[in-house]
């Protein structure tokens, strides 16, 4: 009992070291406080994951072909086994 749970111990304390960030290069200078790191982190993917203003192209006047009723309903049907096969097989 005490020895498994020396070595599990073990095991997670030394996880627990190669899962921390001890530095972070952000340009050219290298941050070593955790703070500055949690702040270059944050700013990073606050960034990264913010809604970017893009102009899209207009597409009014363009005539896109419908979809007959038909073809709405066989898009939301489910693929058959058969067709899942076809495809893994003809793929490389």
């Amino acid at each position: 009992g005490d020895a498994n749970s020396k070595f599990f111990h073990g095991c997670i304390v030394a996880r627990n070291k190669r899962n921390s960030i001890v530095a972070l290069k952000d340009g050219p200078r290298w941050l070593e406080s955790p703070s500055q790191i949690r702040e270059a982190v944050e700013v990073f993917f606050s960034r990264h994951f913010s809604v970017v203003h893009r102009l899209r192209p207009n597409l009014d006047g363009i005539p896109f072909p419908r979809l007959s009723l038909e073809e709405k309903s066989s898009i939301t049907v489910p693929f058959t086994l058969e067709e899942i096969e076809k495809v893994v097989k003809e793929s490389d």
